[in-house]
């Protein structure tokens, strides 16, 4: 059996880790990521790079920017095991 790691929003992760404290190792406002956990989509390939290593691969650039494919993928996976 393979265990993937969690696919976790940047949403949910912002939120747990505190979105002023991340925004700051992130190097980039509050007011910006704020906008990202809304418009995954946006992240840029630097920003996507940034959150994926600080995040440890929890959020990943692909979750960013193809959320729903990611999370239909992520359900399949899931009734398989």
């Amino acid at each position: 059996m393979v265990y993937l790691q969690p696919i976790m929003e940047l949403k949910s992760y912002a939120n747990n880790y505190g979105r002023k404290k991340l925004a700051k190792k992130l190097g980039t406002t509050l007011n910006y990521l704020n906008n990202l956990c809304q418009h995954t989509e946006q992240a840029g390939k630097k920003m996507a790079l940034r959150i994926e290593k600080e995040s440890k691969g929890i959020v990943t650039k692909d979750d960013l920017w193809f959320p729903k494919q990611n999370k239909a993928g992520a359900d399949r996976e899931a009734l398989k095991s």
